[in-house]
C-alpha cells in the first residue's frame, strides 16, 4: 500500500513539474508572437525629434567645439592651392579640377559667409572674407559672356569656366543653366544681407541687374509650377530667383513674376502629389512619399541658405529624412542619399523619381546606374544638425572614423559596400560648414561618445595630392548603436482635394550643369582616385524581426524547450510508474 501511495505522490509531483514547465514555456513564447503580430505602427511620429538617446550629453561648449572642428576641417578645401586658385581666388569644383560653374561659385561664396560667421575666417587680410568676395566679384564683372547680338542668349554666362588666368570659358560650354544661376543668386544675396562683411551691395546689384542677362533663365524659373511636374530642384531654383527678381519689371520678354510665390506653389504641388510606396519590406511597406523628383541636396540648401525657411519646407524635409531612417531600419543599410562623386562619376541619388521609381542612382543624363549608393557625409552631418536623432548621431558615428580629413577637406562618403569615396568636392565641404553653423546657432548638443573629428593636416603651399587619404585613423571611440526606430517612420499622405499629378516632361535643363569635353589637359573634375575595395563593417542599429538573428535564435530555443522538456519528463515518469 505504501509503495502505491508513494508512486502516486511522485507521479503527481512530476506531473506538476510538467504542467509548470509548459506554463513557463508558453509565458516565454506568447509575448514573442504577440510582438511579431503587432509591429510598431509605421505612421507613428516622434513627439520630439531632438530627443537624445545617449546618456552622456556633452556640454554646449564641447558641442560647439565639435562643430567648429568639423567646419575648420572642411574649410581646408578652400585654402589657396587646394580648392582655390591662388592667382584668381576662384574655386574649382573638386580637388584636381580647374573648372567650375556658377552653382559651384555659389557654394564657395556661401562657405565664405558661413566661416566668417563662425569666426574661422576673419574679415580682413589677404585671404580674409572681404578679399575673397572681392576676387569673386571681380571675376563676375570681367568674365566673358555669350556674345550673340540680337539673340536671347546674348550676355548670358557660359556653363563652365576655368579657375585660373586669363578669365575664360571652357571650350564647348553652352549657355548657363538656370539652376546654376539660382544657387549663385542665393549666396550673393547672403553677402548683401550679412552685416560684418564689407558692403558689396552696389557691385552685386550691378552684376545681377546690369551686366548679366538672366532673363532666359528667369523665364524658365517663372513657368516651372505650370509647365513641369513637382520637383524639389524647381523649388530651390524659384527661391533663388526670388532673392533678386521678385516682381522685377526690367524684363522685356515676360511680365514681372513673384518667384517666391512660384516656389511656394511648387512645394505645395510636390507635397500634395499622389503618394507612392517606398518599396520597403514589412513593417515599413506602408511608408510613402509624394510622386515627385525628390533629392536631399536642394532641400538642405534651401534650409541652410535662408534665415527663415518656409515651415512647409521644414516639415517636408523632415519627412524625407524619416523615410531614409525607415530604409535603414528595414534593411540595415545606412542611408543618406544626395548627389556627388561615386566610383569615378557624378551621380544623383533620387529618393523618388518623377516616374514613381524609388531609391535610384542616376547619372547626369538621368540614366539609371547599377552601383552601390553612397552614404554622403555632408547629408549625415546635416541630418544631425537639423534633427539630432539617435539615427543621425549613429550615422555620423559610423562615417567620421572612416573619412578622416586631409589637408584638402573631407571626402564624399562611403558607399553601401563599404568603399570609401575619396573624391574631395566643394559641395561636400561647403554643406558641412553650413550644417556646423546651423547647429551652433541652434545650440545642438551632442553625445560625448560621438567620435571626435581629428584636426586636418597642415595645408601645403603646393597643390595637394589627390590620391587616397593616408592619414592615420585616430578615432578610438566605438561606433554608437541604437535601438530600432520603427516608430519614427512617417506616412506622408497627400492633402485632401489635391489634383496635381507628376508630369512626364523632363526638366527644362540639366540639374545642375555637367562639364563639357575640353581640349585642354585638365583632370576630370568628377573622377575618383583609386579607392580601397575592402568593405567596412556596418553596425546594424536595429532590424526587423525577420532579419534579426537574436530574436530568431531566442524563438528557436524557447520552442525547442517547450517540445523537448515535456518528452524528457514523460519518459522519466514512465520508468518509475508504479505497477
Amino acid at each position: 500500500m505504501m509503495p502505491l501511495v508513494g508512486g502516486l505522490l511522485l507521479t503527481s509531483l512530476k506531473g506538476g513539474v510538467l504542467v509548470l514547465a509548459v506554463i513557463m514555456c508558453l509565458m516565454l513564447v506568447l509575448p514573442c508572437f504577440h510582438a511579431l503580430s503587432n509591429p510598431p505602427p509605421v505612421n507613428a511620429r516622434p513627439d520630439n525629434v531632438n530627443a537624445k538617446a545617449y546618456a552622456d550629453p556633452q556640454s554646449l561648449a564641447d558641442s560647439k567645439a565639435y562643430w567648429l572642428n568639423l567646419a575648420t576641417n572642411a574649410w581646408q578645401y578652400y585654402q589657396p592651392n587646394n580648392g582655390v586658385n591662388s592667382a584668381t581666388g576662384l574655386e574649382s569644383n573638386a580637388v584636381g579640377s580647374n573648372q567650375f560653374t556658377d552653382w559651384d561659385l555659389g557654394t564657395y561664396v556661401q562657405a565664405i559667409v558661413e566661416t566668417e560667421k563662425l569666426g574661422i575666417l576673419s574679415a580682413d587680410g589677404a585671404w580674409g572674407a572681404n578679399a575673397r568676395i572681392d576676387k569673386v566679384l571681380t571675376f563676375l564683372e570681367q568674365r566673358p559672356l555669350i556674345n550673340d547680338p540680337g539673340q536671347p542668349d546674348n550676355g548670358q554666362p557660359y556653363a563652365w569656366y576655368y579657375a585660373d588666368l586669363p578669365y575664360r570659358s571652357v571650350p564647348g560650354s553652352a549657355a548657363q543653366v538656370a539652376w546654376d544661376a539660382g544657387n549663385l543668386l542665393v549666396a550673393l544675396k547672403n553677402v548683401e544681407n550679412y552685416g560684418p562683411t564689407a558692403s558689396f551691395k552696389s557691385r552685386i546689384d550691378a552684376i545681377v541687374y546690369s551686366r548679366t542677362n538672366y532673363e532666359p533663365e528667369a523665364q524658365t524659373a517663372s513657368s516651372l509650377a505650370s509647365s513641369y511636374g513637382p520637383d524639389v530642384y524647381h523649388y530651390y531654383l524659384a527661391l533663388g530667383f526670388g532673392t533678386f527678381f521678385d516682381n522685377y519689371n526690367g524684363w522685356t520678354g515676360f511680365a514681372p513674376t513673384n518667384f517666391t510665390s512660384e516656389a511656394k506653389t511648387i512645394l505645395n504641388n510636390t507635397v500634395n502629389s499622389p503618394s507612392i510606396s517606398m518599396g520597403l519590406p514589412t513593417p515599413y511597406n506602408g511608408v510613402t512619399l509624394p510622386k515627385a523628383d525628390i533629392l536631399c541636396e536642394p532641400l538642405l540648401l534651401a534650409i541652410f541658405g535662408f534665415q527663415q525657411p518656409d515651415p512647409a519646407l521644414l516639415s517636408f524635409s523632415r519627412q524625407v529624412y524619416l523615410v531614409q531612417e525607415a530604409r535603414y531600419n528595414a534593411t540595415g543599410k545606412f542611408t543618406a542619399f544626395s548627389e556627388g562623386g561615386a566610383t569615378g562619376q557624378y551621380v544623383y541619388e533620387w529618393i523618388v523619381f518623377s516616374n514613381g521609381d524609388t531609391w535610384e542612382v542616376r547619372d547626369t543624363s538621368y540614366n539609371v546606374l547599377s552601383i552601390s549608393p553612397v552614404v554622403y557625409l555632408k547629408v549625415a552631418l546635416s541630418f544631425m544638425a537639423l534633427y539630432n536623432t539617435t539615427y543621425s548621431q549613429s550615422l555620423v558615428g559610423y562615417l567620421i572614423p572612416h573619412i578622416p580629413p586631409s589637408s584638402n577637406g573631407y571626402s564624399c562618403g562611403v558607399d553601401e559596400m563599404g568603399t570609401i569615396i575619396y573624391d574631395v568636392e566643394d559641395k561636400t565641404n561647403s554643406m558641412i560648414i553650413s550644417a556646423a553653423r546651423y547647429a551652433i546657432e541652434n545650440n545642438v548638443t551632442l553625445p560625448a561618445s560621438l567620435p571626435t573629428p581629428a584636426p586636418s593636416q597642415p595645408s601645403s603651399s603646393s597643390p595637394s595630392n589627390t590620391g587616397p587619404v593616408t592619414t592615420a585613423n585616430s578615432y578610438s571611440a566605438p561606433i554608437p548603436t541604437i535601438a530600432p526606430q520603427q516608430s519614427n517612420t512617417p506616412i506622408l499622405a497627400p492633402s485632401p482635394g489635391s489634383s496635381q499629378t507628376s508630369s512626364s516632361e523632363p526638366s527644362p535643363t540639366s540639374t545642375p550643369s555637367t562639364s563639357p569635353a575640353t581640349t585642354e589637359n585638365q583632370t576630370n573634375p568628377t573622377a575618383s582616385p583609386s579607392t580601397s575595395n575592402t568593405p567596412l563593417s556596418s553596425t546594424k542599429l536595429g532590424a526587423p524581426w525577420q532579419t534579426n538573428p537574436v530574436i530568431i535564435l531566442a524563438i528557436v530555443v524557447v520552442v525547442a524547450i517547450a517540445v523537448i522538456l515535456p518528452v524528457i519528463i514523460l519518459r522519466r515518469n514512465g520508468s518509475t510508474r508504479p505497477h
